[in-house]
Order: structure tokens, then C-alpha cells, then sequence
């Protein structure tokens, strides 16, 4: 099969897993294996030279990050193949359930709860201290595989940054997710997700002040917004 079919091939014979306003997700056999092509669409609306750039750059961008967070041993999908001409990834396909539905599903109890948010807090803990910020980590952005370990996919919006600021911003826009999506679980997680953190990330102070300053400004802002 010529190189310039194989997106074709992948696409004709895969099944869709989700729709995105940025790409499409499609369930593959690669290699005889199930696998996830993730194809980035043109966008019409975009001069068609600065839709190819954009689509270049956040596919090398989105597979760089799974790569070097793969590298340092924390839970993502391996990634098989990229191919930044024609916009599309092909990841490890991983069996578990979507850590969103699971809550939602009152599936865990509360110490698997803990267990599931200390692991996780470490896993972010060790993807900022490479460096990168996922950008959108919310609880649909996890998977739960065997004994209760989550790996984190949709590294779309991620961004290289050694900043305090972005990193806190990932952990402010996680606490929003669980305040609006699991209030019933959101204190004990978060909880649990923050001191796993703080254990784990270099300059914890800075990233923390910055959240706690993050969070003061978010109720600033709700209380005004009431208000008026």
C-alpha cells in the first residue's frame, strides 16, 4: 500500500469514536492491534496555507508531549505513528472506562476515590516538572484502567511552559471541572489530587500561591457577577 493511501485505508475501514470542532477520533486496527487515529480537519473557514501550518504545528505539538510524557513513565497512550503532512496520530487504544462516567456512575467508593486522585496528582506533578501543561484536564480526559490507574489522553491543547502561571491554570481549570461536574466528590478528590501534587512538583510554593490566587480571583469575579 503506497504511503499516501494508508490515511485513506485507516479512515475507510476504522469506526468513528467522536466528532471534534478540531478532529476526529477513529478506533483502528494498526498492525493487527486496536489502535486510535486521531485525523485533525481542515477548517474552511481558514486561509488554506495558515490552516496547513496550524494543523501542522498542533499535530507535532500534541505528539510531542505524549512522547515525552511517555518517555518519563507516566500513564498516556503510546504513540505508534505520526504523520505531521497529513495532520494524523495513531495511539495505543486503551481499555478502561472514562473516568467522568465512572464518578458520575458512583462506580468508585470513596478510598478508591483517594487512590485514583493521589495517582493522579502525582502523574500531573511529573508532567509539569517535564514542563508540560495538558491544556484540558478534565475527569473526560482520563482513563481508569486495572487497579485504579489513570492515564490522560487529548494532549491537544498542550503547550510546553515552565511558567508557575500555566501550570497553575491546569490545576485551577481541574478544580472548576470537579466543582461543576462532581460536587458530591469534588472536596475528598481534590483533596487527595492537591497533596499528591504538592509532594511531587518542583516549586510547589510558587504554583500553589498562584492557584490559591487564581481561585481568590474566580470568587472575586462569581460574587460581583451575583451582584450585579
Amino acid at each position: 500500500m503506497e504511503i499516501r493511501g494508508l490515511l485513506e485505508h485507516f479512515l475507510e475501514d476504522g469506526v468513528m469514536i467522536s466528532k471534534g470542532a478540531e478532529s476526529n477520533l477513529y478506533k483502528i486496527s494498526y498492525y493487527g492491534k486496536p489502535a486510535v487515529l486521531k485525523y485533525r480537519v481542515e477548517k474552511k473557514y481558514r486561509i488554506k496555507e495558515l490552516d496547513k501550518k496550524i494543523r501542522r504545528r498542533r499535530t507535532f505539538g500534541e505528539a510531542s508531549s505524549i512522547y515525552e510524557a511517555w518517555k518519563k513513565g507516566i500513564n498516556v497512550p503510546r504513540l505508534l505513528y505520526a504523520d505531521l503532512e497529513r495532520y494524523y496520530l495513531i495511539m495505543e487504544y486503551l481499555e478502561g472506562e472514562v473516568l467522568r462516567e465512572a464518578i458520575l456512575k458512583k462506580k468508585y467508593t470513596d478510598e478508591e476515590i483517594s487512590v485514583i486522585a493521589s495517582s493522579l496528582g502525582e502523574m500531573i506533578a511529573n508532567l509539569h516538572n517535564i514542563d508540560i501543561v495538558h491544556g484540558d484536564l478534565t475527569t473526560a480526559n482520563i482513563i481508569i484502567k486495572d487497579e485504579l490507574r489513570p492515564y490522560l489522553i487529548d494532549f491537544g491543547l498542550s503547550e510546553r511552559r515552565s511558567d508557575p502561571e500555566a501550570k497553575a491554570v491546569d490545576i485551577e481549570m481541574f478544580y472548576r471541572v470537579l466543582e461543576s461536574t462532581h460536587t458530591m466528590e469534588r472536596e475528598k478528590f481534590f483533596n487527595a489530587f492537591i497533596q499528591a501534587y504538592k509532594k511531587n512538583v518542583l516549586n510547589s510554593k510558587e504554583i500553589i500561591s498562584r492557584f490559591n490566587r487564581i481561585r481568590r480571583m474566580g470568587r472575586y469575579i462569581e460574587e460581583r457577577r451575583r451582584r450585579s
